[in-house]
């Protein structure tokens, strides 16, 4: 197996022998300048940690054909042997090997190097799980040869070798370093009502199984949060709701900064009842239109009445074109009467539904049977068995927004009320009026008529009074 970037295959023998003394020196270290943790004894994916040697001693390289170094040695433990004849070697068991050779990492000549975190040391020594190595600052013979087995000198067992193998309490020399995997999150569903379902993983809490996550959900541009709730532990799902729709951002660190960002919008579908008047025994048809329904798959609906002031007349009435094939609208019976509609479509074919904004989706008409002056509302209410849900094309349930209408049975005669304000001659071009109307049904339109144009105004406004200006 090939030695992972920046890492060197060292053999034993290629360590400095000399005749005199050498020192690996003492050992700094510094994160990147973009590290985005501050605990040199982790790296987060991408981050890098810079290390510095000082006092080391090469005067006594036996070859100075060979230039020789400082470098570090991989370990599995804190190491506990520094030498000083090769043969002492054999007594460590901590040594980190590949293919039976020791593991280098190769700087520059003095022992100043860089360490990064590109997931191959995860890859090829923990099958993909964080890795924890310590290292040991060591003298080299051959610094830019470690791999040549052919230059002479390496088999003379002389008290040379020198590996900084100082207390592992100290973290200085004898150092240690954690590659985390990136912090990531899958399982990233909106469940409906503004809440959804999310699995961070990697980072921390997948080396460290105590460890938790910090998961912030917040909508942009504001100080708006969402509630999370869960274990926020290692590949643990997280359930979340937020209080209004909207593009939220979404943070998850894991105590040692490193993070994952992402945004998750929450669309919602508006469903809206109109308001009607009727006399007593006619028919009425109470609209409902939708706004925002773009990529619909399919819903199911609850619209619940009092049975004593109407009855339905159970037909599909004036189903939308986009809808019609495949809608559904069934009579449901709660508390041993029908005051319940379901109305629910779904496309087998696959595709989806787009409406323009207010459009029908249907209308639901009944016969008025209470006494004039009785109102009934109309609204949308959940049901114990069958949940009330809107499906867009990507399986999400989207948030639903509902606007509840009514039925006043008794239409009054209409009543007009209009005087008129800052008009005057010298301006015969501008002034203000107003209009004030009572009875009759919605909707309201006033006309306003000049020998030249016309200009019309419609309000429309539940049954009662109500005001409207133009000016």
């Amino acid at each position: 197996m090939a030695p992972p970037p920046d890492e060197s295959v060292l053999q034993t023998r290629s360590l400095l022998n000399c005749q005199g003394v050498a020192t690996a020196g003492t050992t700094t270290r510094t994160r990147g300048v973009r590290a985005k943790t501050n605990d040199v004894r982790f790296l987060c994916a991408g981050d890098t940690l810079f290390t510095a040697n000082t006092n080391s001693n090469l005067s006594e390289d036996p070859l100075s054909a060979t230039q020789a170094g400082i470098g570090y040695l991989f370990y599995r433990c804190p190491p506990s042997v520094s030498g000083p004849r090769r043969s002492n070697l054999s007594a460590e068991r901590c040594f980190q090997r590949l293919n039976d050779s020791l593991i280098f990492s190769q700087g520059n000549l003095l022992g100043t190097d860089t360490f990064i975190n590109t997931g191959n040391l995860q890859r090829i020594f923990n099958g993909g799980r964080p890795v924890k190595f310590y290292f040991a600052a060591a003298t080299v013979y051959n610094f830019f040869g470690i791999n040549n087995r052919g230059v002479p000198n390496f088999d003379n067992d002389t008290a040379c070798i020198n590996i900084n193998v100082a207390d592992a309490t100290r973290d200085r020399d004898t150092f240690s370093i954690v590659y985390l995997n990136a912090v990531n999150a899958q399982g990233f569903k909106v469940t409906g009502n503004r809440a959804g379902t999310i699995t961070p993983f990697g980072g921390l809490p997948e080396y460290d199984p105590t460890a938790r996550y910090t998961v912030l959900i917040q909508k942009q541009n504001t100080n708006i949060r969402g509630n999370v709730q869960g274990s926020f532990l290692h590949n643990a799902p997280l359930t979340f709701t937020v209080p209004e729709d909207g593009t939220y951002d979404i943070i998850i660190t894991d105590g040692k900064a490193c993070d994952y960002r992402s945004t998750i919008t929450f669309p919602t579908v508006k469903f809206t009842l109109s308001n009607e008047c009727v006399n007593n025994t006619e028919n009425v048809c109470v609209r409902v239109s939708v706004d925002s329904f773009t990529n619909i798959n399919n819903f199911g609906i609850y619209v619940k009445y009092d049975p004593s002031v109407l009855t339905w007349d159970e037909q599909v009435r004036n189903a939308n074109p986009a809808v019609a094939s495949g809608i559904s609208v069934t009579s449901i019976d709660t508390d041993g009467q029908k005051d319940t509609i379901f109305i629910s479509w779904v496309d087998f074919s696959g595709a989806s539904a787009t409406l323009p904004r207010n459009s029908t989706l249907i209308n639901l008409c009944f016969i008025a049977r209470g006494a004039n002056g009785t109102t009934t509302p109309l609204r949308f209410v959940d049901d114990k068995d069958i949940p009330t849900e809107v499906i867009n094309n990507n399986l999400d349930a989207l948030t639903l927004d509902t606007i509840p209408g009514s039925v006043r049975i008794g239409i009054t005669a209409l009543n007009i009320f209009k005087d008129s304000t800052s008009t005057r001659c010298d301006r015969p071009n501008s002034g203000r009026f107003r209009v004030a109307l009572t009875g009759s049904r919605e909707a309201y339109t006033l006309v306003w008529r000049s020998p030249n144009e016309c200009y019309a105004f419609r309000y429309a406004h539940f049954c009662g009074w109500r005001y409207g200006s133009s000016q």
